[in-house]
C-alpha cells in the first residue's frame, strides 16, 4: 500500500522531529480568530475543504471506487441541525451512518464534512483505498497503485503530500 499525508501544512514549516512549528488554524471552530494578523474566515475554511474533498473524490474515481466503507465511527456533535453549515443530506447522514455503511461517492464530500468539522469521526476504506483524517486538520490516503499524476493534481491545487504511513491503520 502506498500511503501519504495530505494536508494544507507546508513542510517547510516542520522541525526536525516532524512537528509544524507556524501558527496556523486546525479546525473548524477556529473560524473568526487572527492568524498572522488576518481573520480566518468561512470562505477560507470551505475553500481548504474543498481541496481535501476534492483529493478524495479524485483519488476514488483514480481507483475506480464508487464507495467507501465506514468503521469505528464516533459521532461527537447531535446539534449539527442547528448549524448554518451543514445541510439537511448532511443532518441526515449524521443521524443514520453507522458503522459498516458503504457512503456512496456521491455522498462522500458530506461525509467528508462531517468529519472535518468535528462532528463524526471514522475510517474510510475499501480493499485498494482507505482515507483517514486526524487531529489539527491531517488526512492519510493508501493506494494499492501508486498515482504520480494524481498526486501532482493535488499538490497544484494547493495541498501538500508527503510520503506518510497513517498512524490510525491500526
Amino acid at each position: 500500500m502506498y500511503c501519504w499525508r495530505i494536508t494544507k501544512y507546508d513542510p517547510v514549516f516542520r522541525d526536525n522531529e516532524g512537528r509544524f512549528k507556524k501558527e496556523e488554524w486546525t479546525s473548524f471552530s477556529d473560524i473568526g480568530r487572527f492568524y498572522e494578523g488576518s481573520q480566518f474566515t468561512i470562505t477560507d475554511y470551505l475553500s481548504i475543504e474543498s481541496k481535501y474533498i476534492n483529493a478524495v473524490t479524485s483519488l476514488m474515481e483514480y481507483m475506480n471506487l464508487f464507495s467507501l466503507k465506514i468503521t469505528n465511527v464516533e459521532k461527537y456533535n447531535d446539534s449539527a441541525s442547528h448549524n448554518q453549515y451543514i445541510s439537511r443530506s448532511m443532518t441526515e447522514l449524521l443521524a443514520t451512518i453507522k458503522n459498516g455503511d458503504h457512503i456512496d461517492i456521491t455522498n462522500v464530500p458530506d461525509l467528508c464534512k462531517l468529519i472535518l468539522r468535528n462532528h463524526l469521526w471514522g475510517k474510510l476504506s475499501m480493499s485498494s483505498m482507505f482515507v483517514h483524517f486526524g487531529y489539527d486538520y491531517y488526512m492519510y490516503i493508501g493506494l494499492q497503485k501508486e498515482c504520480p499524476l494524481k498526486l501532482n493534481e493535488i499538490r497544484k491545487a494547493g495541498l501538500f503530500v508527503e510520503p506518510f504511513a497513517s498512524p490510525y491503520l491500526c
